[in-house]
């Protein structure tokens, strides 16, 4: 009973993450044919997806990205070479980081292991047979 109970929590959960990502991906589109935008999407890690908005200069990324910060809802940032904008629903993106930072976390934890412990171990640890 308790089962049945947490999976349909999650098929909400899951249900409502698809509408939040709907209307991102709908107010994106309205943005980018508002303003003539080309963009496109990318998957990140995780599951995620990110829009990418080709600038023709520096002055046009800095334009798009604040305008997308204005935007209720809506995380922005540019690349280092000043003519992409790269896009996420802003829960999203906080999602995305918080499960970032948990998986370095681990990897880190685990190169910290590895590296104090003893031969048999690390041979072991590089096997995959123990984490």
């Amino acid at each position: 009973m308790t089962l049945l109970f947490l999976c349909a929590s999650f098929q909400l959960e899951t249900k409502e993450r698809q509408m939040e990502r709907m209307q991102f991906e709908s107010k994106i589109a309205l943005i980018a044919k508002r303003y003539n935008l080309s963009y496109k999407w990318t998957a990140l890690r995780f599951g995620y997806r990110r829009v990418e908005i080709e600038c023709e200069d520096f002055d046009e990324a800095y334009a798009v990205s604040c305008m997308l910060q204005r935007h209720k809802g809506v995380w922005s940032k540019w690349a280092a070479d000043g003519h992409t904008v790269y896009a996420m629903d802003a829960t999203a993106h906080d999602e995305l980081m918080q499960k970032v930072r948990e998986a370095n976390r681990r990897v880190n934890e685990w190169w910290e292991r590895y590296h104090v412990a003893d031969a048999e171990t690390r041979r072991l640890m590089a096997c995959g047979a123990i984490e």
